[in-house]
């Protein structure tokens, strides 16, 4: 167990986060002061699809000892008001999967610690206490919450705070629409019921971000725990379905300080992956305010499982992804099954098929034999126009037209209508088709789907001539980000690297050499790609302010880490693996000092476009540490492998059985 160094007191704005496989967190500062609304000790996912449920936000500890009162927990209140000062008590901090607070008080040192339990809705704190005398005793006053994570809490008369003993555990149902809650203490004692409300705590970081700053909290009384000598305490706090205390999580080692920093994004990785409430696998999109969204699962799973050889798992998102798919296409927010999710997203379905690619590639043909009928049911889907909207054209291009909905990955809507407009032509949902196409054509071959074949391979022939009308501006000497049927969008954004990062290129070698200058010179940063050139009018270099300004910013020009994935494999198909992993290496060893600069080990999900590059957003995000991850495997990969066949556009004459050999290399260059 290492200890980290921090400043500890009441503005401390580095983060600790704890993940269960349920999905469940929690999240505070070092220095026990919370900033944002979001940080608890036990906050619930009731479902993929649901807003999780804030329930304990903090436990305040009161040690009394030879006379002395000492208090240990901190609060912020407006008016830069704080109390008590228990921050000041502190000495080391110790993060991990079970982070850990040293606290000392006058003679008696206090060790607290919290941890998640595993397959269960439940959080553990224990304290263990050495020095104190016989006769000394320690309080425990926990404060829930019982809310919505995403709305404060506030003092009401519908709350029913008063408890009752089953088994040894103080169970409380605070409001009838909210499940039971019980708390468990060893050794046992019995809840002193003096019940108040901690008013008005504050959060500067919802202010920040233009959001309700002020919180009431609810303290149903204290447990009054008599000490002799050295002692451990426990306290058990979450639903009782399962009265047995929880296991011990796993060996917390890889996440200390004295890990490398792939090490520690490699642990990282695995904190985003959890169990939805049928007991099959997803991915959280970030902490604390995501839930699963198919695009970021899937752009994901090669860094969080793929590179971690955690196949299973990937296969069983594949499988559950493939089961949720609706009319041929696959939604972006996840629920429990096809009737619960929602959102058309056409690049969320051509990453399912991306995925199986991937997932080919680490571990052979026929493991992907399963699911060729919903890739060719997919591309079947966008032919023939199943969903309104989202078909591929008579020129053999993808439109994709549901104004005013936003359909890609640039989502952001003020007052219903999108901030970057992409209808109906965007230059990555059309280079994922075709890396999709190809693919597909190549499996179709391969198990005989001669319909298939017949239907789509004049589509392919006529594709790569159409996508360089519609986008490749020779005079600029990059892709245009999109097209709205009469003019391009020349706007110098990073979507364009899909053209020529993906196993299948729709570019020439040559035309992916000027554009990747171009991206490099204007868009890339140590933290990731600029959404759009400093040089454009509509650049937004901060993303701070209210929430209308933040959401303007947020796809115009604020950087995001995820972007490194594809840059990185363009590098490869451009420049050769080798100047890949020299710039690997570098971005690695940047992104080193962040892990220990916002939320500890985690990776943020946007940066300010501006120096000095200033995490913003979500502090911890799944497609963030999962493109650091991906990106890693040029440090092993054989420096004088050149992936001259990884992303060469191919004749639209070329049969489907060059296709298929092109597939395998084009595959083993780009993903090993």
């Amino acid at each position: 167990m290492n200890a980290q160094t921090f400043h500890f007191g009441p503005n401390d704005h580095h983060e600790w986060l704890i993940t269960n496989n349920l999905g469940d967190f929690a999240m505070g500062t070092p220095s026990r002061a919370p900033f944002r609304k979001y940080h608890g000790l036990l906050v619930l996912r009731n479902g993929a699809g649901d807003a999780p449920l804030h329930v304990l936000s903090e436990v305040s500890e009161v040690l009394i000892s030879r006379g002395e009162r000492f208090e240990l927990s901190t609060f912020n209140y407006e008016g830069g008001v704080t109390h008590p000062h228990g921050y000041r008590h502190l000495t080391r901090f110790y993060p991990g999967d079970a982070p850990v607070w040293h606290s000392v008080c006058g003679h008696v040192h206090i060790l607290r610690r919290v941890e998640l339990a595993p397959n269960r809705h439940a959080v553990r704190l224990t304290w263990e206490i050495n020095g104190a005398e016989d006769g000394d005793d320690l309080l425990l006053y926990p404060h829930f919450s019982m809310r919505s994570a995403h709305v404060n809490a506030h003092e009401n008369a519908f709350l029913l705070g008063t408890p009752h003993e089953r088994h040894e555990e103080t169970v409380f149902q605070f409001y009838e629409q909210l499940p039971e809650l019980a708390l468990r203490l060893t050794p046992h004692a019995k809840l002193e019921q003096e019940g108040f409300w901690n008013r008005r705590v504050f959060y500067a970081e919802e202010q920040r971000r233009g959001y309700e700053a002020h919180e009431d909290l609810f303290c149903p009384g204290s447990f009054r725990v008599r000490l002799t000598g050295n002692s451990v305490i426990t306290l058990e706090v979450g639903t009782p379905a399962d009265a047995a205390p929880a296991a011990a999580p796993e060996s917390r080692e890889a996440q200390d300080a004295d890990c490398n920093v792939l090490q520690r994004l490699e642990h990282s990785a695995g904190r985003y992956v959890f169990e939805t409430m049928g007991g099959r696998p997803g991915v959280i999109a970030g902490y604390p305010w995501f839930g699963e969204w198919a695009r970021d699962t899937l752009l994901s799973l090669d860094g969080l499982l793929l590179r971690r050889k955690q196949n299973n798992h990937a296969a069983a998102i594949i499988e559950r992804y493939v089961d949720l798919r609706a009319d041929g296409l696959l939604p972006n927010v996840l629920g429990e099954d096809a009737a619960t999710s929602t959102g058309v997203a056409p690049d969320a379905s051509l990453l399912l098929i991306r995925a199986i690619q991937q997932y080919e590639a680490a571990v052979g043909e026929g493991a992907v034999q399963r699911w060729l009928p919903a890739v060719f049911d997919t591309l079947e889907a966008l032919r023939t126009q199943r969903v309104k909207g989202v078909g591929i054209t008579p020129a053999g291009l993808l439109a994709a037209d549901r104004r005013p909905e936003a359909l890609t990955w640039m989502d952001v809507r003020i007052d219903g209508q999108p901030v970057t407009p992409r209808a109906p032509y965007a230059v990555e949902l059309n280079a994922l088709y075709y890396n999709a196409l190809c693919y597909a054509l190549a499996a179709a071959k391969r198990v005989e789907n001669m319909e298939f074949i017949e239907n789509f391979a004049p589509l392919a022939e006529k594709f790569l001539p159409a996508f360089a009308s519609m986008f490749w501006n020779a005079e600029l000497g990059y892709f245009a980000d999109a097209h709205d049927g009469r003019a391009q969008d020349v706007s110098l954004r990073p979507n364009q690297l899909f053209a020529f990062s993906l196993p299948f290129a729709a570019t020439s070698r040559e035309q992916a050499a000027s554009a990747l200058a171009k991206v490099r010179s204007k868009l890339l940063t140590p933290c990731g790609l600029r959404t759009l050139s400093p040089e454009d009018p509509a650049y937004r270099g901060r993303y701070t302010g209210s929430v209308h300004e933040r959401d303007l910013a947020y796809h115009q020009g604020t950087v995001w880490p995820w972007l490194l994935m594809p840059y990185m494999d363009a590098v490869a198909f451009v420049e050769g693996r080798a100047r890949a992993a020299e710039e690997a290496r570098h971005i690695l060893d940047h992104f080193g000092a962040h892990l220990d600069d916002a939320c500890l080990g985690h990776v943020s999900e946007i940066f300010d476009g501006d120096q000095p590059h200033s995490p913003c957003g979500a502090p911890a995000q799944a497609w963030s540490v999962a493109a650091l991850v991906s990106i890693s495997r040029y440090l092993d990969a054989v420096a004088s492998v050149e992936p001259a066949t990884a992303g060469k556009p191919r004749s639209a004459k070329t049969g489907a059985k060059r296709k298929a050999g092109s597939a395998k290399r084009g595959a083993k260059a780009l993903q090993e």
